[in-house]
């Protein structure tokens, strides 16, 4: 429905000619990458409504590809510079993945050397990233804390081998010690994310409790990072019920 939502709100900010347009029906916000996306595409929030049992007016999957935290955070402010949601009670916050990608391509797209091996050149510049991340996650949460929203902050799966495409990485799929290799990476982050949750008080959404679903038939898997259907609804189902739980 959030596809319907925006071309609403195209047609109101036209008819009104100015000034911004809200959403008071929304209680929960999805802030995430593409793998968040959005309600009309198969990612894991169009499961999490029904799973749940809320309308899908009830949440805003704001989802964009290759979204950084600092994306994330410019989002957010926007959001509630504008007072887009202003009785949204729950932020889900799910970011920090497209951070690690884009660094990964910048120095090593074929994933050659493993973050633990002693020939490991990019030490200093991935814990530099990783300090950038954490600040900007941390300005974020704190943005939400202050507009009164519930914290919800989730880790991220590991990624599977032998699944295609993966353009993202620079080729058709992970081999198995490149999916190692990348899931060190992923796990330098998901400890970003845990020990951040720690930090500020959030809940914990730990979706690397889902791998042994996930990483089971590829088909759970649309490519090398991005979850199918049936791996959308697997995730979902952790976010679902970690809020019940809460």
């Amino acid at each position: 429905m959030i596809a319907g939502r925006a071309l609403l709100a195209s047609a109101a900010v036209l008819a009104a000619g100015c000034g911004p347009v809200v959403w008071p029906e929304v209680r929960y916000v999805a802030l995430g990458d593409s793998i968040t996306g959005t309600l009309d595409s198969d990612t894991w929030p169009r499961f999490f409504v029904d799973l749940l049992d809320i309308s899908d007016e009830a949440l805003a999957a704001e989802g964009s590809g290759g979204r950084t935290a600092a994306g994330g955070f410019e989002r957010l402010n926007e959001i509630l510079d504008l007072g887009t949601y202003p009785d949204a009670t729950v932020l889900i916050y799910f970011l920090g993945g497209a951070d690690v990608i884009d660094f990964i391509a910048s120095i090593d797209p074929a994933l050659t050397t493993a973050v633990s091996d002693g020939q490991f050149m990019f030490g200093d510049a991935l814990n530099a990233l990783l300090d950038d991340v954490h600040t900007v996650m941390l300005a974020t949460l704190k943005l939400a804390q202050a507009a009164g929203l519930d914290i919800y902050v989730a880790t991220y799966f590991s990624l599977p081998a032998g699944v295609a495409p993966c353009g993202a990485l620079g080729g058709a799929a992970l081999s198995n010690d490149q999916a190692m290799r990348m899931n060190e990476y992923v796990e330098l982050l998901n400890k970003v994310i845990r020990d951040l949750t720690v930090e500020f008080g959030a809940t914990l959404i730990d979706l690397r409790l889902a791998d042994e679903t996930l990483l089971g038939p590829p088909t759970h898997f649309a490519d090398c990072t991005h979850p199918s259907k049936r791996g959308a609804e697997i995730i979902a189902a952790h976010f679902a019920e970690t809020l019940r739980a809460n």
